[in-house]
């Protein structure tokens, strides 16, 4: 991603998107200012880009309305994934984005929030080059304990 105007304001950026590092929301560290498509991290299909871009949309004017979910938690890559976006989740819907680091035929996709499996996806082929996204819903986390140090890890096995 072209992140010159990102840097100069001071976003943090990930090295391993070269994006900026954003919450649930699409929002970066300095408050007000979101970041999709692009600028986020390099997108397979326009058809993320806009999906995307309509999300950050209504996030801003949630956050512009004080409507925005505050309570986040942090997001991890775990085993074969080299990066995951966003970078934290909420309780309610989330939407992530991935890139894993190896070559599978019949993959599945674990995720985790501590120890507790949430959701498995299997996945008839994953590689590098494809993006894989997947969406965890409130009814997802209704019966995993969290709490304020918790983190969700998301692994290829």
């Amino acid at each position: 991603p072209e992140n010159e105007l990102s840097k100069k304001a001071g976003v943090e950026i990930n090295p391993q998107t070269n994006g900026a590092i954003v919450d649930s929301h699409l929002m970066t560290n300095i408050k007000g200012v979101f970041a999709c498509g692009n600028v986020l991290h390099v997108h397979d299909l326009v058809d993320y880009v806009t999906e995307e871009a309509k999300r950050a949309g209504d996030f801003v004017y949630k956050y512009i309305t004080g409507n925005l979910n505050t309570k986040q938690f942090k997001v991890k890559p775990g085993s074969n994934i080299r990066y995951i976006v966003p970078n934290k989740f909420n309780l309610t819907n989330n939407k992530f984005y991935l890139r894993s680091m190896v070559v599978k035929e019949s993959g599945m996709l674990e995720i985790k929030i501590d120890n507790q499996i949430v959701k498995k996806i299997t996945k008839k082929h994953i590689q590098p080059s494809e993006m894989i996204t997947f969406t965890l819903t409130e009814n997802d986390l209704k019966n995993v304990i969290i709490n304020e140090n918790s983190s969700l890890t998301v692994s290829i096995l």
